[in-house]
């Protein structure tokens, strides 16, 4: 919506520039003016109104590989849109069904990348190794379906399940690779503060637990004792 948006604006941005340009320098220059004024228009109105992509609450801008991340992400919402209109004109439930996990598999990647933009190697290698094989399948099976020929379908269907079964199996594989990464993380982190801690004298693995004493420093069975002797002693005299 925003870049609907963007490009509406960076149109009308445009055509009202070019236009004050023709109209202020009249004949042949003044088109060939309005025309580079109007191009820098749309594009100047269109860049600012346009939000900018964020990846782990950062800009992508500002990220070191943000724009190889951002290209990766786009690629795989194109075949999740495509892995959507597949499961849409499909007549066949079973493969319905298969499209559906293959696309929420690599759905839940994307979003696991969008939040943890160092992680994108592994969809970046789902889709350099397997989106053409997708795609490749994808056309197989509407033409297929196409052909009306329900023999060839059928038998079809099998070797259509079983691809789309592998390719939803890789894109799962590669979540846990890159979840597997950062609980690598995670636990050298969690290693390194417990080296700093002992170095300052905690020991982070047994924790100090609070004793039950009085405010004297007497505990409370002592006390105790105590108030019993006391009583005992004045039921004597």
């Amino acid at each position: 919506m925003g870049g609907a948006l963007g490009t509406l604006l960076g149109i009308a941005a445009g055509l009202a520039l070019g236009g004050a340009v023709v109209w202020l320098v009249p004949g042949l220059p003044g088109v060939v003016a309005g025309m580079a004024a109007a191009a820098l228009g749309y594009l100047g109105v269109s860049l600012l109104a346009t939000p900018e992509r964020r990846l782990g609450g950062q800009a992508a801008s500002l990220l070191p590989n943000g724009e190889a991340i951002s290209a990766k992400l786009d690629e795989a919402q194109v075949v999740m849109r495509k892995l959507d209109r597949a499961a849409g004109r499909t007549r066949d439930a079973k493969v319905r069904k298969a499209l559906g996990r293959l696309s929420q598999a690599l759905g839940k990647l994307v979003a696991y990348v969008q939040d943890n933009p160092s992680a994108y190697r592994p969809l970046a290698h789902w889709l350099n190794t397997y989106a053409d094989q997708c795609d490749s399948v994808l056309q197989s099976w509407s033409q297929l379906e196409a052909s009306g020929d329900a023999q060839n379908t059928r038998e079809g269907r099998d070797d259509v399940l079983l691809a789309l079964e592998g390719l939803a199996t890789a894109a799962e594989g590669e979540l846990g690779q890159a979840t597997d990464a950062h609980v690598a993380q995670l636990e050298a982190s969690q290693e390194a503060i417990r080296r700093l801690a002992a170095m300052d004298g905690y020991d982070a693995a047994s924790p100090k637990v609070s004793n039950p004493t009085g405010a004297n420093g007497t505990s409370g069975t002592s006390d105790a004792s105590d108030a019993n002797g006391t009583r005992e002693g004045s039921e004597s005299r």
